[in-house]
Order: C-alpha cells, then structure tokens, then sequence
C-alpha cells in the first residue's frame, strides 16, 4: 500500500505529464521545501499518471474529483495537499464504518486507524466486535471477549480479550504484533529487523514471522 506522501507525490507526477504544473513551479516547491529536489526529478520522469500500478490508477481516478482539473490553473500546492489529506480521512472513516462491528473483518484494518473511536478508560462496557484505536500503543484493537474499559485492562494488556490490528508504516509494512491477524500477501517485519511476506492466513498470530516458516516467506 501506497503512503500519502508516494500518493501526494504521483498526483504532481500526473499533473506535469498532462502539462498542469510546470517545472518552474516544481523548483518553487523545492525552494519553499515543500519536495526534495529528487522529489522534484521523480515527477519529471514523465511516467503517464498512475502508471502500471492498478491501485494507484484508480486512487488518481478518484482524486479527479475533488482536486484541481482546469489546465494551466495551478491553485497552490498548499490548497492541494490539504484537499489530499481531507480526501484520506474521509477513506479512513469510510473504511473504519464499513468494518466497525464485523465477526472477521480483514486483518489490514489497521490502514483505517484515524477512523475508529479511541479506546478511553471509562469503566464502560466493551461490547463484542467494537473496534476502537488505542492512542498508547498507536495500534486498533477489536474486542473478542466482552469486558469493562478498566484503567488496569487496557487492550495490550486484556490480550484475551482483544485481538490487535497494527497501522502498517510508509512503506506498507505491518510491525509484528503478538496476537494480529494476517492474510495471505501482507507484508510484516520482525523484530529482526527483515521483512517477511504471508503466503497463507492466520486469525491469531502468537510468533513472529521469522518462526513461521509455513506461514511467511523472508521477502527477496
């Protein structure tokens, strides 16, 4: 999966192939140290918009919608970005309603943290299947078991009672979490510091990635 910043980046990669933006912009962003002058050189190359990379042909299709189309009108890589980052809450909390509350919901949820209530101590009732974002551990975490929001039972402690769903880092990688789901093509790294692929699925994982020859495989 793509970062917002690879996003942010191929979005001017389009706008310069189609003529929008020009390189004389392109260098105020670097002057303004809005983008690296690789950055910079990355989106001349000139690749048509999305390239062959399906995900990010149909994540440029939806961006039409709501950033700058008219040709010539550049309106402020400021104003972009903000309409960018706008646009990726919105997914994540259209991702987080749609899973909130599933018996199984796909073991990548984590993408949709900002999205999930947080988790608060409130000596409240967790109910079956809620999925809430823990803010301490930076990770989403769905009750399995029901149990009381106690100060003393948070969920990387209550780890019966709640199964966690960690956000995976810019590069897509997902850090090894005692107990997380996974599925087959998930990236995850160990605490070795290498990164394994999943070739096949699994509901509560106990080791991690490098003790799992049947599950994962050491990526390259």
């Amino acid at each position: 999966m793509k970062s917002g910043a690879e996003y942010f980046l191929d979005y001017y990669k389009g706008r310069f192939a189609k003529g929008e933006i020009t390189e004389e912009q392109l260098s105020q962003m670097v002057t303004d140290q809005t983008i690296s002058e690789d950055e910079k050189q990355y989106i001349m190359e000139g690749e048509e918009p999305g390239g062959n990379d399906p995900d990010l042909v149909t994540y440029y299709e939806m961006t039409q919608g709501i950033l700058p189309k008219k040709r010539g009108d550049f309106m402020g890589y400021i104003e972009d970005a903000e309409r960018l980052i706008e646009h990726v809450k919105q997914i994540n909390q259209t991702g987080a309603g749609v899973t909130q509350g599933q018996a199984d919901p796909p073991a990548d949820i984590g993408i949709f943290a900002d999205g999930y209530p947080e988790w608060v101590a409130d000596d409240g009732l967790e109910t079956l299947n809620h999925i809430s974002y823990y803010p301490k551990t930076g990770i989403v975490y769905q009750c399995i078991n029901p149990i009381q929001r106690y100060a003393h039972y948070t969920p990387d402690v209550a780890t019966n009672n709640y199964n966690p769903y960690p956000e995976p880092d810019a590069d897509g990688v997902f850090p090894y979490v005692y107990g997380m789901g996974v599925k087959i093509g998930m990236r995850e790294r160990d605490p070795n510091g290498k990164v394994y692929v999943a070739i096949q699925a699994m509901t509560k994982q106990l080791n991690p990635p490098s003790e799992l020859a049947a599950i994962f495989q050491i990526e390259g």
